[in-house]
């Protein structure tokens, strides 16, 4: 079972996708996670076998023919979980579990050959075989017990049915819908594992891992979201450019780890004045990121840009027994969601771009809005 997850890797020219798979084998820990899971599935069946194996047998199950089903029963469970996958390939530990499930099987059904303990049984190593491994193992492990109990029967010739009578019935058919009553509550709390699991690593792809931001992937994916929504809401939307005055310089002169921590101190106080669940910011590359202000028109925008600019003036940040202060310019952009289409987007963009460039030329340190 696998869900697939695109991973995004930011670059300053987009995104790069990468197809990585969200399995079973990457749910938890060291131990195969459908090791885990079958283990209290087996335990369980494990127990249905031994009581019904006492109610036909009473205390000859402690005797010396019969004390094979006891001993199995009782150790096998935890051999497959905690033995086996220190020697086997964890993927292909419980693929090697399962097929002693199978054999087991055999021999219990030719210890108490009864339709309903061989239905149970099929049944049982069917389920496991096919949230296992799909399948592949269903075809191998019904084929492995088959083989074994149709081998019995040419040894020991044919067998007389057995009566389970009422309580035996009971016994078999009950744990038969306990244990798949079991399996289907383990499956989907596993489905949800997965799907939690993969969406987590698409939240991760689109973040920006210094900073926290969105990322430029995230921002050319759910841009034109952002703009159809506006269309059909009817609002404005606003974009708004910023680039950290002078980065390079602090770079060059404290190093790139302050660099670093100029970035993130500029993303978090930037988040700080943004709407939560409605705006957000993405680093479009380097030093520069994009705001993105839904329903917010040129002069809202500007007054969002405007408050960040004057709060990151006067933010410090010390380094040894240097103050390091920086500032920031600002390209505001805004259109109306009538216009909203691929051209105004870009033209949008490039607007956005060209008011960060007037706001650079004319000293740097201020907003400037796109005619």
């Amino acid at each position: 079972m696998s869900l697939r997850s695109d991973r995004c890797v930011d670059s300053d020219k987009g995104c790069l996708r990468e197809s990585k798979p969200v399995t079973l084998a990457n749910v938890g820990d060291n131990v195969h996670a459908i090791v885990k899971f079958n283990f209290p599935a087996r335990l369980f069946g494990m127990l249905g076998m031994l009581l019904l194996s006492w109610h036909l047998l009473g205390v000859e199950l402690l005797s010396v023919s019969n004390i094979w089903i006891l001993l199995f029963a009782v150790t096998w469970p935890g051999i497959a979980r905690y033995v086996v996958p220190r020697f086997i390939n964890s993927k292909k530990a419980e693929h090697f579990n399962l097929s002693v499930d199978a054999v087991f099987s055999a021999f219990y059904a030719l210890k108490f050959p009864a339709s309903m303990v061989l239905t149970a049984l099929l049944s049982f190593n069917a389920s496991n075989s096919l949230v296992s491994a799909g399948p592949k193992l269903l075809v191998r492990n019904l084929f492995l017990l088959t083989a074994t109990f149709g081998a019995g029967l040419l040894i020991y010739g044919p067998l007389k049915v057995m009566s389970l009578g009422l309580l035996g019935e009971v016994l078999a058919g009950g744990f038969t819908m306990a244990y798949f009553c079991l399996c289907s509550t383990f499956s989907y709390s596993m489905a949800k594992r997965l799907v939690h699991s993969k969406n987590e690593v698409e939240e991760r792809s689109y973040l920006d891992e210094l900073t926290g931001c969105r990322n430029r992937c995230f921002f050319n994916l759910f841009l034109p979201k952002e703009f159809a929504r506006a269309e059909r809401m009817s609002y404005p939307i606003s974009v708004v450019f910023a680039d950290l005055d002078h980065f390079k310089r602090v770079n060059d002169v404290y190093g790139h780890h302050v660099g670093d921590r100029v970035l993130e101190g500029f993303a978090a106080l930037a988040r700080s004045n943004l709407r939560e669940e409605i705006d957000w910011i993405a680093r479009y590359g380097g030093e520069e990121f994009v705001i993105v202000l839904p329903g917010c028109d040129t002069r809202e925008a500007i007054a969002v840009a405007d408050r960040i600019r004057t709060q990151f003036t006067f933010h410090k940040l010390m380094h040894e027994k240097s103050e390091i202060r920086s500032t920031c310019s600002f390209g505001v952009a805004s259109v109306r969601p009538s216009e909203t289409n691929k051209r105004v987007i870009e033209d949008l963009l490039h607007r956005g771009d060209k008011a960060l460039y007037q706001a650079k030329e004319a000293g740097r340190n201020r907003v400037e809005a796109a005619c």
